[in-house]
């Protein structure tokens, strides 16, 4: 499981960082350098992520002063911990599609020193106050990504937001703190001015629509069985409509199938 390895890790970090004092200043110099260098490709090197896990869908939104990422691809395992908290581990290939390696993700430190991550049903965390109350160390002199914290007290309605994500059908999604928003934003405008006549942007979504609404709670009396009333008579008849907007344009296009698949999204973006 995820959350054993994590807690190793977490273990053998803070052990390592205690027996050689100067490792973690070395690292956060290596990062802070990194994340300047990279500045301005940051959701480059995401969408770059999410393509080498195979993503056909991403999300990207702002969350009450957070940035979250989300990707449908194939989730964290053990190798993708582990290259992901070692700084330059990655064995990552030209054109290979391994996960989520390589520097570029130190580039996220940029926008946050805070990054919640949910994959594999297991929530984590790269968190430079974690790291700092551990070590008893000042914050400004310890990296972003490199010791993984296993995460159990994510507040309620952001927990419930993910939950609704994840059955969306994303499987990995980051969760960037508190983070330079206004930064974040400039790089996206420079991107869309940037593209050329041959490049196309699309923003997607989807949406599930039922002949009865789904009900995820209901009040009752303590003891008793809440009844949930229904008109359907069991239809629960469904339809999926995918919808894509050129921010350029302002086109809206849009599709309605029968069901949400890898196959019908792909289809919608022929």
């Amino acid at each position: 499981m995820l959350s054993k390895l994590i807690q190793d890790l977490n273990s053998e970090y803070i052990a390592e960082a205690r027996n050689s004092p100067n490792l973690l200043e070395d690292m956060a110099a290596m990062e802070k350098y990194m994340a300047e260098s990279y500045s301005g490709r940051i959701f480059v090197e995401l969408l770059q992520n999410a393509d080498d896990c195979e993503s056909s869908k991403i999300l990207l939104e702002e969350y009450e002063g957070n940035i979250i990422f989300a990707n449908n691809g194939r989730p964290f395992d053990a190798n993708d911990i582990i290259s992901i908290s070692r700084s330059g581990a990655s064995r990552k290939e030209r054109g290979s599609k391994i996960g989520y390696r390589g520097v570029g993700f130190k580039s996220t430190a940029y926008l946050t020193s805070e990054i919640i991550i949910y994959s594999s049903n297991t929530y984590f965390t790269f968190s430079k106050s974690k790291c700092a109350k551990v070590l008893n160390k000042p914050s400004d002199k310890l990296p972003t990504i490199r010791i993984p914290f296993l995460v159990d007290d994510i507040e309620l309605h952001l927990k419930n937001h993910i939950n609704d994500l994840v059955a969306q059908g994303y499987t990995t999604i980051f969760i960037f703190l508190n983070a330079k928003l206004e930064q974040f934003k400039e790089e996206i405008k420079n991107i869309l001015e940037e593209i050329d006549n041959d490049t196309v942007i699309l923003y997607l979504d989807e949406a599930i629509v039922t002949d009865e609404p789904t009900t995820t709670g209901k009040w009752a009396l303590k003891g008793e069985q809440p009844v949930i009333p229904t008109n359907s008579k069991g239809s629960r008849k469904r339809r999926v409509i995918y919808g894509a907007v050129n921010p350029k344009t302002g086109e809206v296009f849009y599709s309605t199938k029968r069901s949400g698949n890898t196959e019908n999204f792909k289809s919608f973006l022929k």
